[in-house]
């Protein structure tokens, strides 16, 4: 399991507890530049290392050894975009199949080509043909 897919223990600030914290006797290191604020939006990845690199004007490759792992960013998000966008496809072919709303109107209420929307209904059907399950 690489580090960015590990869980971390956060410490009260809302970024992983093993991150550097600020060090007096070194005013000028990234870690005691960086914010609290900065270190959080870091790891919930509302900001980029690259902007963060660019800003302390350090490498990228440095900053991601400094405070590695980062927190569960875009692609939980995206998946779950993704499943729900297929799960609307399915509910539309299905309509289509019932004969409930035509191929068109599908594909235009679902925000996808007329192509794409005939492939789901042909796919929807296909596994009805074979015994598979079609549950949306």
């Amino acid at each position: 399991m690489t580090a960015a897919h590990e869980t971390f223990t956060l410490n009260s600030k809302g970024y992983p507890a093993h991150w550097p914290e600020c060090n007096p006797a070194r005013p000028d290191t990234v870690a005691s530049r960086i914010t609290d604020r900065q270190k959080k939006d870091l790891y919930e990845r509302n900001v980029t290392t690259r902007e963060l690199a660019k800003l302390f004007g350090v490498r990228e490759a440095y900053l991601s050894h400094l405070f590695p792992g980062k927190g569960p960013g875009f692609k939980e998000a995206k998946k779950r975009l993704i499943n729900t966008r297929k799960e609307y496809r399915r509910n539309y072919a299905s309509m289509v199949i019932e004969g409930k709303i035509s191929c068109k109107d599908a594909a235009i209420a679902s925000r996808i080509p007329y192509r794409s929307m005939a492939r789901a209904v042909q796919l929807l059907k296909n596994k009805a043909q074979n015994g598979e399950n079609t549950t949306v």
